[in-house]
């Protein structure tokens, strides 16, 4: 028959491995839990850059817009010119 010793022996090993699985299990948690921290800090940093971006891409939407309208007047006055200039050539000759 089994003695209360050998029992005890035994639920000590299988206590000692089954604290061993856990503490191993808890260990990689907080692996996994640490690495889902860096990445939604990372998802912030590029939805912070984004919205950056995206205000940027609006600055430079209107500097572009400006930058349209200066040459269209500078078109307009260039052909003014022109026009001038052609009618004071055929009033010298």
């Amino acid at each position: 028959m089994i003695s209360q010793e050998q029992i005890n022996y035994v639920a000590g090993i299988v206590i000692s491995g089954i604290g061993y699985f856990v503490k191993h299990v808890h260990s990689r948690l907080n692996e996994a839990l640490q690495v889902a921290y860096e990445a939604r800090n990372k998802v912030n940093q590029l939805e912070r850059d984004l919205s950056y971006q995206a205000n940027d891409l609006k600055e430079i939407k209107i500097e572009l817009r400006t930058l349209g309208d200066s040459i269209n007047r500078l078109n307009t006055t260039c052909s003014t010119l022109a026009v001038l200039l052609q009618e004071s050539k055929e009033e010298r000759t």
